[in-house]
């Protein structure tokens, strides 16, 4: 009576066992003392279970039965606090199906544990239950008679507590045929859980007990007795301390005993996924599927290995696949959010995520995500708001350091968001956007030499990320290496032609080259694959105004800013078109706006300087010509001596 399980990010398929491992402690009147554990009970009955007469009480004698006895051993009593109807998939003949029907139809709320009964004869009649260890469910089933079997209830609660299926006579975790007797090693595993969480999202082992979880699991198996369940059990721990070696052989051991075993192919693909052999996942998660084609879970990981290989669309389809097998998967929701928000979706992301918040609202990746979204529409306050919510949740979560750290850029304070980005890599080295992040902040600083290291890192870890080959390409351009910016450029065309904005670094790179034939049409390729590409009308409309196109460039730059209203470049450009015209109040009103957005734009502040003066505006004209200076402008000596002369002249 096997139980799926996960861990944050992925999916386990079978139980992990935690927590303090309790003492007996006898008390004066012989009776074992224990601390008190309650744990609250949801009932689902399905409409066979509640066509029997008699079906409130047998449920309610059950339940009390188990808890006494649970009570009795390890301090764990059980409050039965709701039954609610639950409408069962009558064409399944698999208890582990039917669990996937219970879990899809029926939250938890604020229960711990959800237990559903049925009585439906179309089932197995080799399996009595079925439980999720990790999702705190199980299912257990009547005679058709009515009678509910206690030891199969109580057998389930054990897994529900960490314990496996073994090979003990008598135990009541043994294999086929349990007994009444808690063998000391199903002992130990439930006061090792005693205490554990029921949290669907995180995993429950702590750090601290993790060492001495396996070796509890080690010594089990160091006893030979062929136990697939305790080499699964390994695997998940081993999965969990990133020992992907020893996770390989566990679950080949298990393959081994119970060849085809889903919960061994879905670890593997794991294992594969996290030490970069994607296709060898998705291989093992297609094995899964084939076995079990209605757990959600497998549907889950397919989708996260399709994000890792860049199929942005893949990884939405498994994941609406996951949802739809289980409306209440809040990391599903979560996931789908973070894929919408990648494809230029924030409308949908935010409804996957704020869905997953509902269904689970202390998932900290969901406010992380949801803060990502909210700073892609422009709501950073509240998108600050979200990222430091997932913080308080899950200190370590790197994506809510990450978007942080794009808010931070986005009001140019540099130091802060670096600090965040770097936070984030602290925290997960092999993080590509945090790379590709603190490269265009580098990008952004001109210290081309780091921008480029980052983006080649980010790369390294994903080679299909278009835009940091872009912003690679963009960096080089800057360093003024022209050479380099085209052969990026060209590679990247090869992996992904319909990529608007490397036409329109091209179109720059042919600009410096003062080729504007080559850099008209790379723009002009760049709008037609994405019509939102304000940089290349912002080229555009340097090379009509170079071209002494005025009317044209005007056209040109009021496009780009019609699709970025903070776009520096196309502000300035027009103070200088407008300046080349005359037209100074026009022109120092746009290199005013060039500054509202980009206060450190060293040439603007020179330029306004320039307005000022022949306007007869000497202090101002004074402060920004300073500003220049300061900002590493060199400024004409003999200007600011003219500037001086004036002022002291009026």
């Amino acid at each position: 009576m096997k139980t799926p399980a996960r861990k944050t990010g992925t999916v386990f398929l079978i139980p992990a066992f935690l927590f303090v491992l309790m003492t007996f402690l006898p008390s004066s009147s012989g009776q074992t003392l224990y601390p008190l554990r309650t744990v609250r009970i949801k009932a689902a009955v399905d409409e066979e279970f509640r066509s029997i007469k008699t079906w409130p009480l047998c449920l309610k004698r059950a339940v009390e039965h188990s808890s006494c006895l649970f009570e009795e051993n390890f301090g764990i009593t059980l409050k039965l606090e709701k039954i609610v109807p639950w409408f069962s998939d009558n064409t399944n003949t698999s208890m582990y199906v039917l669990l996937d029907d219970l879990r899809s139809k029926i939250s938890k709320g604020n229960s711990d544990l959800v237990l559903g009964f049925t009585s439906q004869r179309s089932l197995r009649e080799d399996m009595a239950g079925a439980a999720n260890y990790l999702r705190g469910y199980a299912v257990i089933r009547a005679t058709p008679s009515g009678r509910l079997n206690d030891i199969i209830l109580s057998h389930e609660l054990c897994h529900l507590f960490g314990a496996s299926d073994i090979f003990e006579k008598n135990s009541i975790m043994n294999y086929g045929k349990p007994g009444w007797n808690f063998d000391v090693f199903t002992r130990e595993i439930i006061f090792l859980n005693k205490f554990r969480n029921f949290f669907p999202h995180a995993f429950p082992l702590s750090s601290e007990k993790l060492e001495a979880a396996i070796s509890l699991y080690e010594k089990r198996k160091a006893s030979h007795k062929g136990e697939v369940d305790i080499h699964i059990s390994l695997a998940v721990f081993y999965l969990e301390s990133c020992d992907y070696d020893r996770v390989l052989q566990e679950c080949l051991s298990a393959l081994k005993i119970k060849p085809g075993m889903p919960e061994a192919h879905n670890l593997l693909g794991i294992a594969f996924r996290r030490t970069g052999k994607v296709d060898q996942a998705i291989e093992q998660y297609r094995k899964v599927i084939a076995v079990l084609p209605n757990l959600p879970e497998a549907y889950y990981n397919l989708g996260i290995a399709c994000m890792r290989k860049g199929d942005i669309d893949g990884a939405i389809r498994e994941y609406r696949r996951a949802i739809k097998l289980n409306p209440h998967y809040a990391k599903a929701h979560s996931n789908l959010g973070f894929a919408l928000l990648k494809k230029n979706k924030p409308d949908e992301a935010e409804a996957a995520c704020r869905k997953a918040l509902e269904i689970s609202p202390n998932l900290a990746k969901a406010y992380a995500t949801l803060g990502a979204v909210l700073f892609l529409k422009k709501n950073n306050e509240e998108a600050e708001k979200a990222c430091i919510r997932s913080l308080e949740i899950e200190p370590n979560a790197p994506e809510a350091h990450d978007t942080l750290g794009n808010i931070y850029m986005s009001h140019r304070e540099w130091e802060k968001a670096e600090n965040e980005y770097r936070l984030s890599l602290n925290l997960n080295p092999a993080y590509p956007e945090a790379h590709y992040n603190l490269g265009r902040l580098f990008l952004m600083q001109k210290r081309m030499p780091l921008a480029v290291s980052s983006f080649e890192t980010a790369i390294r870890l994903r080679p299909e990320y278009s835009e940091a080959r872009a912003n690679l390409a963009s960096a080089y351009l800057e360093s003024g290496d022209i050479d380099r910016c085209l052969e990026e450029c060209r590679e990247l065309v090869k992996r992904d032609p319909q990529y608007a904005f490397v036409h329109t670094t091209m179109g720059y790179a042919y600009y410096k080259m003062g080729q504007y034939g080559k850099a008209e049409g790379a723009c002009r390729k760049a709008i037609s694959l994405n019509a939102g590409q304000y940089q290349a009308h912002n080229l555009l409309g340097i090379l009509h105004f170079e071209q002494k196109r005025l009317e044209e460039a005007e056209k040109e730059f009021n496009q780009a800013l019609s699709l970025n209203q903070e776009s520096c470049e196309s502000y300035y450009n027009l103070g200088n078109l407008y300046f080349g015209k005359g037209e100074l109040n026009d022109a120092g009103r746009f290199y005013r706006l060039t500054l509202k957005f980009c206060p450190d734009f060293s040439r603007a502040h020179n330029n306004l300087a320039v307005v000022y003066f022949r306007l007869s505006q000497y202090e101002k004209a004074l402060s920004h010509l300073d500003k220049a200076a300061a900002l590493g402008l060199s400024i004409l000596p003999e200007f600011r001596r003219k500037v001086l002369e004036k002022i002291e002249k009026h």
